[in-house]
């Protein structure tokens, strides 16, 4: 679909995800699209995030890695996009994510047997540029971006997170804060197959306003194998 009418369609259920567009791998430097994470077989999250001092995409990040273990179990590849350089997406959003890592294992939340396995760490890929945004028609809002603040400091965090990383402490003084080409375009979650076939998406209206967890949690129960039953003895 894409365009119809002589304007933009949102990217729709059933539609092949955008998937030609290259970010970077913020730790590693490799260069990285979702053709190549499809490519492993396994359907992917792609959660497109503002710019890397932005508290609710800090947020994200954190919530984000505290359920990599569902992730992993599912067999779901997640693909966190963030507009910016890779030195300063690696100062901020990757040592987050780290930080995050350690406390799940050091609380006991993930199992100690996972902490070998790569899939419990979370990938941050980096957009030189506007392109992966516009690809999923990330909406623009100046008002989207303000609200997005006010929710910030008035909210602290989703209602699951308010008792454990409130996004107010993220919040910084930061040049990005109006040079980021990203400061004004709006988050974006699409679900997509090991097609390549977009499951669902979310085209989020105020920066914080991410797809609910319901909806996410719903597509990786869809992709489980059914353990086969055992024989009783």
């Amino acid at each position: 679909m894409g365009k119809g009418a002589g304007k933009v369609v949102p990217l729709g259920v059933g539609e092949e995800a955008p998937d030609t567009f290259t970010v970077t791998d913020a730790e590693t430097g490799e260069a990285v699209t979702l053709r190549d994470l499809l490519g492993w077989g396994r359907p992917v999250y792609v959660c497109l995030l503002r710019y890397s001092a932005c508290a609710m995409c800090q947020l994200r990040v954190h919530q984000l890695q505290s359920r990599m273990d569902q992730f992993h179990e599912a067999g779901v590849s997640v693909m966190p996009i963030i507009v910016g350089d890779v030195d300063t997406v690696k100062a901020g959003p990757v040592e987050l994510a780290k930080e995050a890592l350690e406390f799940q294992f050091e609380s006991g939340a993930f199992s100690e047997s996972y902490k070998e396995e790569e899939g419990l760490k979370l990938k941050i890929y980096v957009a030189a540029d506007l392109s992966v945004h516009l690809a999923y028609h990330s909406k623009i809002s100046f008002n989207g971006s303000h609200m997005g603040c006010g929710v910030c400091y008035h909210l602290c965090a989703a209602p699951e997170e308010q008792s454990m990383m409130p996004a107010l402490q993220y919040v910084t003084v930061s040049p990005e804060h109006v040079t980021s080409a990203a400061m004004f375009q709006m988050p974006v979650d699409c679900l997509v197959d090991k097609n390549g076939k977009i499951v669902d998406i979310h085209h989020g209206t105020v920066m914080g306003d991410h797809m609910p967890w319901e909806r996410i949690e719903k597509f990786l129960n869809a992709g489980k194998t059914p353990k086969p039953a055992t024989m009783a003895k």
